[in-house]
């Protein structure tokens, strides 16, 4: 989840020709995801209600703006035509396609982020294999619960839906709320946990090699006017 789609509003009060891209996902893949990940929420309801949010707080914007300013992009089609699409992305920005945009995974972040659980995708080649993984890695009660909880937004986008919506009473919802604020709170720490971000722990290793660099540069100059002025002593 980007939390920045809820800000929608303040970025265009302050950048008025600021253009948007939404990557849109099968729900369910992507809770599925959030599942999986080491900050993302810990049971189907949350992770159901996260994405019902997202539907919900683009929509009016994908209604009311220009689509000189709007864009949406399909995943699937992203990872099965990557070309074709971010062609048509690159329009969209008035920038020039280039097919090197598709070897980002050999850069060296890349390759360093995709040493986590959670970015391993980051250093392998664009591919269409996470698509459908919901329905390895989630239960037929959770596509259920999804459904119940998701299922208009989904079908919206026009995704199908081969399950029946499972009804919940408003006590299980709230325990499934409270479990997960308790369980996300008990593993911030643990072994994958997502205590630290690790885009702050990349931008700091960045700046720290930026340091190395300049120090070792300082470090030159000052070597080479030592040596310049012993010689003009001798």
């Amino acid at each position: 989840m980007v939390s920045n789609l809820f800000f929608i509003d303040a970025i265009i009060r302050d950048f008025p020709n600021a253009q948007f891209i939404y990557l849109i996902r099968d729900g369910r893949d992507a809770s599925a995801e959030y599942l999986e990940s080491a900050f993302g929420p810990t049971n189907i309801y949350c992770a159901a209600t996260i994405w019902k949010l997202c539907q919900d707080a683009v929509k009016p914007w994908r209604e009311r703006l220009a689509p000189t300013q709007w864009l949406d992009v399909s995943y699937e089609t992203l990872v099965r035509e990557p070309e074709a699409v971010l062609d048509k992305v690159c329009h969209f920005l008035a920038e020039d396609y280039n097919s090197e945009m598709l070897a980002f995974y050999k850069s060296n972040i890349a390759q360093r982020r995709a040493t986590t659980k959670d970015h391993k995708p980051l250093g392998q080649p664009v591919s269409d294999r996470y698509i459908g993984i919901y329905k390895n890695l989630l239960s037929l009660r959770d596509q259920e619960i999804f459904a119940a909880v998701a299922g208009e937004e989904l079908t919206a986008l026009g995704y199908d839906i081969e399950v029946e919506p499972l009804h919940l009473t408003q006590e299980q919802k709230e325990l499934y709320i409270e479990l997960d604020g308790r369980i996300r709170a008990a593993t911030l720490d643990a072994p994958e946990g997502h205590i630290v971000y690790e885009s702050y722990n990349d931008w700091l290793s960045d700046r720290r090699e930026d340091r190395k660099k300049k120090e070792s540069g300082m470090n030159l100059n000052r070597g080479h006017c030592s040596l310049k002025g012993s010689s003009m002593k001798s």
